[in-house]
């Protein structure tokens, strides 16, 4: 795929495909962000359920004893 910045001269196809290829790379740069988001917040809320779970069983048997 040739750079079309390094042309002398642009035609307005050349410049407009060069304005969407930056919007989609930028558009997909945050989806791939909002995805590790996405994915660390998931991953966070259940190590949170884990260790109150585990809490909750601590205590229960504390408690039985």
């Amino acid at each position: 795929m040739p750079k079309f910045g390094y042309l002398p001269f642009q035609s307005p196809y050349a410049i407009q495909e060069n304005k969407l290829l930056l919007t989609y790379q930028k558009t997909k740069k945050l989806f791939d962000i909002g995805k590790r988001l996405k994915m660390g917040l998931l991953v966070a809320i259940i190590k949170n359920y884990q260790k109150v779970q585990e809490n909750y069983k601590l205590r229960n048997t504390s408690i039985g004893n």
